[in-house]
């Protein structure tokens, strides 16, 4: 069992705050980057946190917790998509570019575990290793997803005339 999740048992309210301060930036970073622009990240973040801390006695031990952050919000985005179009949240106005908003839509039409390659190793700059740990996959299926992603998303992204500065723009 993970140290940290042993801390996060055990421990009171220090430890849960300590997990959200440590945890949340990362959470809400792959809810932005994997969900679509009709899902507020923002709550499926505060989604995916309040139930993996409301399972902790369910988590098992042999796995890292970011690796089941990101698999619960790998669920929460699949479970989220599957709804009809009229039940999905629609989020608030954002605050970001207009680049950001259209290399989401760019990255919502990939298939979820594509989209989940491309996030982790080229936007956030995980090594393919790692990420194949993370996401519980053989490093040479993460390498096809990879390269199938990194096409369709080439594709759609000339499609929508986006540009390398705005994609540059947008990634961030």
């Amino acid at each position: 069992m993970s140290d940290e999740l042993v801390a996060l048992r055990d421990g009171g309210g220090e430890s849960v705050l300590r997990f959200t301060r440590d945890h949340a930036p990362a959470v809400l970073g792959w809810s932005i980057r994997l969900s679509g622009p009709e899902v507020d990240p923002a709550g499926l973040a505060e989604i995916v946190l309040d139930g993996v801390l409301g399972d902790l006695h369910k988590l098992p031990g042999d796995r890292s917790i970011r690796a089941v952050l990101l698999r619960r919000v790998l669920a929460a985005v699949r479970k989220r998509e599957s709804r009809p179009w009229w039940r999905r949240a629609r989020p608030e106005p954002e605050g970001g570019s207009a680049a950001r908003g259209r290399v989401r839509a760019t990255l919502a039409h990939l298939p979820l575990e594509q989209r989940a390659a491309l996030v982790l190793i080229d936007i956030e700059g995980m090594r393919v290793a790692a990420a194949s740990q993370l996401l519980g996959v053989p490093v040479g299926e993460l390498a096809r997803r990879l390269s199938t992603a990194r096409k369709s998303f080439s594709d759609a992204a000339r499609t929508e005339g986006l540009s390398h500065d705005a994609l540059a723009e947008g990634a961030g």
